[in-house]
């Protein structure tokens, strides 16, 4: 076998990317988040991805599968948390 890589998708729901050092500071002073600064720092950061439907289920269900999640033209709606 060849060598892999690593790949590891961290999703948060409500964190402001200006809340995270990474990222930059917000306007009202440091905001210390070193774990996420180490990761970030070995890591690909996408500065420009988002996400192609709201809320979080269903954009969660989109960036793991790759598929469109958004309209429901003949979607089944009894599926947990298509019409929450």
């Amino acid at each position: 076998m060849g060598s892999g890589k690593n790949i590891k998708m961290v999703l948060f729901d409500s964190l402001r990317k200006d809340c995270v050092g990474a990222f930059g500071q917000p306007p009202w002073g440091k905001v210390k988040t070193l774990n996420l600064d180490a990761l970030a720092s070995e890591s690909q950061i996408f500065t420009r991805a988002y996400a192609e439907a709201l809320p979080t289920l269903p954009a969660c269900r989109a960036m793991y599968t790759g598929n469109n999640v958004y309209p429901f033209h003949g979607g089944d709606f009894k599926l947990q948390g298509d019409s929450i």
